[in-house]
Formats: structure tokens, sequence, C-alpha cells
């Protein structure tokens, strides 16, 4: 049955394509339960993308730090799932849900804090960041403003204040070109937030003079949007 599976090994939450994994290495995927059964649980980020992670006799079931057991998990709900890459795909060590009464940003592993210090709110923060990115690029003003929501929500739980009030700023902006101003801010504070982290790139255009990150090297210029959406080029790694 496993082979038959498919099998995705990625953060969920980043946007672009999925990484090369080393066997064994410990990855979280964080975002809304899909699909659960005895074999396996697919997780589903904000950005569309999808993880299949195995379960066993021994993955631990969670809510806050109390056990609970597979069957209390629901489509629907929002999770991280810790999982470690082998030979057969991702196999599932824990599956932790929010505390009872909790949001979901309290979906978080012992001691692990929401804040840009956390990789899964920072992850969380930049694929937001991204889905506005590919509105401006499309001149969508009015799937900008929705997405410039969400991220002002994901960055106000990740205690990224700047990102979370231009983010706002730009949910209201009745025009692109108003937009475009407080993406430009935004985009500032998401290059510190992406700085030392691999899968992102700090993009440049000239011609708007300003900088964004993608996860991906195909320039997608969100401030020259359809006119010249492939206008710039990669500055730098995030990661250096």
């Amino acid at each position: 049955m496993r082979k038959t599976l498919v099998r995705v090994a990625l953060l969920v939450g980043l946007a672009g394509p999925a990484p090369a994994l080393a066997h064994g290495h410990e990855h979280k995927a964080m975002g809304t339960v899909k699909f659960i059964d005895t074999a396996h649980i697919e997780v589903q980020a904000t950005d569309g993308h999808t993880a299949t992670l195995y379960l066993n006799k021994d993955t631990r079931y969670l809510r806050g730090t109390a056990p609970i057991s597979r069957d209390d998990i629901k489509a629907g709900e929002r999770v991280v799932v810790i999982g470690v890459e082998d030979k057969e795909g991702m196999e599932a060590e824990e599956v932790r849900l929010a505390p009872a009464g909790q949001s979901e940003g309290a979906v978080l592993e012992p001691g692990a804090k929401t804040d840009s210090s956390s990789g899964l709110a920072a992850r969380e923060v930049l694929a937001a960041y991204e889905a506005l990115s590919r509105a401006l690029v499309a001149d969508d003003l009015a799937t900008a403003r929705k997405d410039g929501t969400h991220l002002a929500e994901r960055a106000h739980a990740a205690d990224q204040d700047e990102i979370a009030e231009h983010a706002a700023g730009l949910a209201e902006s009745d025009s692109l070109e108003k937009a475009r101003e407080h993406f430009k801010v935004i985009s500032e504070e998401a290059i510190e937030l992406a700085a030392g982290r691999e899968g992102y790139y700090v993009m440049t255009c000239p011609m708007a003079k300003a900088d964004w990150v993608q996860s991906n090297k195909e320039v997608a210029n969100p401030y020259m949007g359809q006119k010249m959406p492939h206008c710039g080029t990669i500055k730098q790694a995030a990661k250096q």
C-alpha cells in the first residue's frame, strides 16, 4: 500500500518545489488535516501544498501536551506533524493539535514560541507573504487585499508587528499603487525574516528600486505586475 501513496517531502507552508531531504532528518509539517486513516495522514498548507506522512504504532498523538488517540484527530483540524525521512517516505513521529479552547497558533511543540524565533511561525508568515506577492504579480487587487488580511493575522501571531501593520494597511488599499507601497515595507521585514533560512532568494528590481523574497529562482515581480512580470534579478540567496 505504501508504494501507491504520494510521498511529499516538504515543510508544509513553504511555497515552491520540495527540497531534497537527507534520510533520518527531522522535519515538520504544519497545516490542516486533509485526510487521516490508520496508515497515513495528509496535511495541507494554506498555499495548497500537501504532505503525506505515514503513521505507525509508535506515532504519538497529542492535544497540547495531553496524549490523545488517532481517532480523536479529524479532517479540518490544524496540526503540527513531526516526521523523519527514511527510504519508505516520511514517517510521522508526533501529531499535535492545539490545546482545547486555544487557537491554531498554539499548535506547537513544548517550549516553542509563536514569534520570529520559531521556524514554523516564520515559514507560515513567509508563505502568506508569497501568496500576497503572487497576487500583486497578477495585478489582482481583490486577492491581494484578502491575502493581506491573512498575512496580517499570521504576522500578528508571530509577533511580526511591522509586517502585520502594513499587511493590514494593504488589505485596505484602494489601488495597486498603494498596495505596493505597503508591500515594499513588508518586503524589507520579510527579507530579515528569511535571512539564514534555506530555500529563499532575495530578488531586486532596478526599475522599482525595491527588493522582495521568493522561494524559487524564476523572477515574478510584484512591483511591476503584468507590465513587466520578469523584470529583476536574484540579489542573493537568503541563507548566506
